[in-house]
């Protein structure tokens, strides 16, 4: 998050741009589940680190300035010869995109394709499935035909002696039967648009399909993993489902684990404070690059799969009050400070 809004600050030029800018701009990368005005002071002491490090200033009236050594690391981070000919739609519309899908071409044409919601899907997949085809950013027939040769090797695996590849090509109607076998809910799809739209948007773990929930995925995984995380294939006589990024259940297990260490109270109520069980893993180097956010977002998501269970503290003291005020950790209109022991 460091990294972006040094680059928002630093696409900005001379003009700088203001702390409402930033909030504007960057809400769509924010992880956590907190509110609006937490993710602004999380900008504010994002800005104090990159004050300190000399790469921007803070001017009148608000305005914040990119440092000639914080625009060169912009510069850097983007993998581009320079920010002057781009304004900020671009580098979050084409450019961080380009770079979260693994695309090194620098083709205007090649790029622009990716604000399309056919060539992002495209984009998607290919890299999400590892296909093997030529184009940067293929079309949805190319990535549907090779999606469907894909579950063929995978379902006779090396039967075929390379018989079939990346270019051979199938009925439509044949292609989209085999390519759904993809799905988390393998099912009957009528179009290729309809099939590869479902498929990017569970590739990216976005909510819908469409253009703008696609990107706003992306976004936020960008933030975590810096690049798209492929689907692993193993060549079985069976389909193998999708692994996950992230291991919610063992992240789980290994949480369960230290709140037991860390709980207090009685038999059948024991409960750990959710800052004491971030600290036991800082100390133990258990982190998986995993900041605090990031940590309680991971919690929260391991509460509703049910791999524990996280609780409210509804005693409040002078005694509690800062671990309770450490450990809060919310997802939309929730808020928890305890994760249950269960003995």
């Amino acid at each position: 998050m460091q990294e972006l809004i040094q680059l928002r600050i630093a696409c900005a030029a001379d003009c700088g741009c203001t702390l409402t800018d930033l909030h504007n701009d960057l809400l769509d990368f924010d992880i956590g589940f907190g509110s609006s005005n937490e993710f602004r002071t999380d900008l504010m002491k994002y800005l104090r680190e990159l004050t300190k490090f000399g790469a921007v200033i803070h001017q009148r009236q608000g305005q914040i300035v990119a440092t000639e050594t914080g625009t060169k690391r912009s510069v850097e981070f983007l993998g581009v010869q320079s920010l002057a000919r781009l304004d900020w739609n671009d580098i979050k519309s084409i450019h961080i995109i380009a770079q979260f899908l693994g695309i090194k071409s620098r083709s205007l044409a090649v790029l622009k394709l990716l604000r399309t919601a056919d060539g992002l899907r495209a984009a998607i997949l290919k890299a999400f499935y590892q296909l093997p085809l030529k184009a940067h950013v293929p079309s949805l027939s190319q990535v549907r035909n090779a999606l469907a040769i894909q579950s063929i090797g995978d379902m006779f695996s090396n039967e075929l002696n390379g018989s079939l590849n990346g270019q051979s090509r199938l009925p439509e109607d044949i292609a989209i039967l085999l390519a759904s076998r993809n799905l988390k809910r393998p099912r009957e799809i009528g179009s290729t648009s309809q099939l590869l739209a479902k498929l990017a948007a569970e590739a990216v773990g976005a909510e819908n399909p469409d253009l703008r929930s696609l990107r706003k995925a992306i976004y936020r995984k960008f933030v975590i993993h810096g690049g798209m995380v492929s689907r692993m294939r193993t060549r079985e006589s069976t389909v193998k489902k999708m692994e996950s990024v992230f291991d919610l259940e063992a992240f789980a297990e290994v949480v369960n684990g230290l709140a037991k260490e860390n709980a207090s109270g009685w038999d059948g109520n024991r409960r750990a404070y959710i800052s004491h069980v971030w600290r036991a893993i800082c100390l133990r180097k258990l982190e998986q690059n995993l900041n605090e956010k990031e940590f309680k977002t991971r919690l929260a998501e391991a509460h509703r799969a049910g791999h524990l269970s996280l609780a409210i503290a509804d005693l409040r003291d002078k005694s509690n009050i800062s671990d309770i005020q450490e450990s809060v950790t919310r997802y939309k209109n929730t808020e928890w400070h305890l994760i249950r022991v269960e003995d």
